[in-house]
């Protein structure tokens, strides 16, 4: 655990927090060269088998030691704990246009590669589809066409097009993109993809990209539908929308600098619709999830706002450990206690 917090921390400079954690706390086994060393999630499992094994110990099953044996209970639900927010917890954002309702989440690392047909329907491809070599079918309307997956890039950097290219169609024609290295703050990096289009004509068939911050998409027609081939976050439909109604942002006097902001915001349930304001200190909480104002911008005279979004299933067992082991050591300082006080009197 030691040399893992030791390698985290020193290499948390060069790779960013992101990187860091993934490889050194967020995997099972991180290889130095040709030496594996168990990672974050390994040493988690070994120490709660280890506190299990030695819960069972038939010593500890004594008054005496009543204590420590809720001690050792309450680390154990800690650690379980933090099993379900690795595995179950997300974390993401919602960026909600003034007057506009939102009902998904945007992952802050993830991408997607989703075709928009002109009524809003998508079909999302994820990031574990989008390797080299892979094709893709596309379904609609009882007509299909292949993508072909030629290359996807964690951070790319568009650059002009210097020589002729016949078989890239759209945008694609009059720039290539240029591999660069990962960014420190992972979701600054701009995520590409490289695919070819088989199966609809000679017009359309051919090789596009699409980049996380495109502002123009590729548009094909397909069967007199046009389509929308998009690379976006992720993105995760929740059971409930959020409408940002307004949103207020207080400086401080004779400044530019932000004192406080909040959003005025509906949240409809498809039951009903309840008023609530979301600001700085003040999160809003419905079923599992947790919205935070995180951040606002305006353009073309237009106020969006951004809500950081947790979901977290195991929220409530960091502060059930810390009480049980809380009432553990406190039962063991009384029980030490009374069996050095009795002691004592049994000695006069």
């Amino acid at each position: 655990m030691i040399v893992i917090v030791f390698l985290g921390t020193i290499y948390q400079g060069d790779l960013g927090l992101h990187m860091t954690q993934k490889i050194y706390f967020s995997s099972w086994v991180h290889w130095i060269y040709f030496i594996p060393l168990p990672a974050g999630r390994l040493l988690m499992v070994v120490m709660f088998i280890n506190l299990c094994a030695l819960s069972l110990r038939k010593s500890l099953w004594q008054y005496k030691k009543s204590g420590i044996l809720i001690v050792h209970f309450g680390a154990l639900l800690l650690l379980f704990g933090g099993g379900v927010t690795a595995y179950f917890s997300y974390e993401g954002r919602m960026t909600i246009k003034e007057g506009n309702s939102s009902n998904y989440i945007e992952d802050y690392f993830t991408k997607e590669l989703a075709i928009i047909s002109s009524d809003s329907t998508s079909t999302a491809f994820s990031e574990d589809q989008l390797f080299s070599s892979n094709t893709l079918t596309f379904n609609h309307n009882s007509s299909s066409f292949d993508i072909e997956i030629l290359s996807f890039l964690v951070n790319s950097k568009p650059i002009k097009r210097l020589e002729g290219c016949q078989e890239c169609k759209g945008k694609f024609q009059s720039y290539q993109l240029v591999e660069l290295k990962h960014q420190k703050e992972f979701e600054q990096n701009n995520s590409a993809v490289i695919f070819e289009i088989k199966g609809i004509d000679d017009v359309t068939d051919g090789v596009y990209a699409s980049m996380i911050f495109e502002n123009e998409n590729n548009s094909i027609d397909f069967s007199g539908d046009p389509l929308k081939i998009i690379l976006r976050p992720k993105r995760t439909l929740i059971p409930f929308s959020i409408k940002l109604v307004d949103f207020k942002e207080v400086l401080h006097p004779g400044t530019d600098i932000a004192k406080s902001y909040s959003s005025d915001v509906i949240l409809n349930t498809g039951e009903l619709n309840r008023d609530v304001v979301i600001s700085m200190n003040e999160p809003l909480r419905h079923r599992d999830y947790t919205f935070f104002q995180a951040a606002f911008n305006r353009a073309d005279n237009t106020e969006y706002s951004t809500l950081a979004v947790v979901k977290n299933y195991g929220r409530l067992f960091p502060y059930i450990s810390s009480i049980v082991m809380c009432i553990g050591l406190l039962l063991h300082l009384i029980i030490t206690f009374l069996s050095r006080l009795s002691r004592k009197k049994a000695k006069q």
